[in-house]
């Protein structure tokens, strides 16, 4: 994903977008092969606001996806 599509997600106003945002950000960085410091950092910046706002079903699909991750 690029950053052009997470300011997609970002700006549309309908239900459920901290829900779309916390997942792709967690699945854009799963894709990537060997995560920078930066990008690490970036990860958290994006998801640990949406954190309270996203069901328990989101959080449980972002802890799989992260333990199958190497580098997280």
């Amino acid at each position: 994903m690029s950053s052009s599509d997470f300011r997609q997600i970002a700006i549309r106003t309908e239900a459920g977008k901290a829900e779309r945002l916390f997942r792709a950000a967690v699945s854009a960085f799963c894709s990537l092969t060997r995560p920078s410091r930066r990008e690490i950092a970036q990860l958290e910046d994006l998801t640990l606001p949406l954190f309270d706002e996203v069901s328990v079903e989101s959080r449980r699909y972002v802890a799989a996806a992260l333990s199958e991750c190497d580098y997280a």
